[in-house]
């Protein structure tokens, strides 16, 4: 019985090249891009309550600096 090598998997960019096919890949034109933030509501994000999402709170820093980044560039955020 003849055993098969797996195929090796293709190299991963690093570095600069990974910056710059990120870059290539993940376009965002802003006449085809919104920003939707979904369910930041106080009956989740608030200690104690009722539907309460402990680890929601810790990610409201970065969703202020998103939304506040989409307006300065003119995308629509709802």
């Amino acid at each position: 019985m003849r055993h098969h090598q797996p195929m090796p998997l293709p190299k991963k960019p690093t570095g600069r090249a990974k910056e710059v096919r990120i870059d290539e890949t993940h376009r965002c034109p802003r006449d085809q891009t919104a920003l939707l933030v979904v369910d930041m509501q106080h009956g989740f994000l608030e200690p104690g309550a009722s539907l309460e999402v402990p680890k929601g709170r810790a990610i409201v820093p970065a969703i202020r600096r998103l939304i506040a980044t989409c307006r300065a560039c003119g995308v629509p955020v709802f």
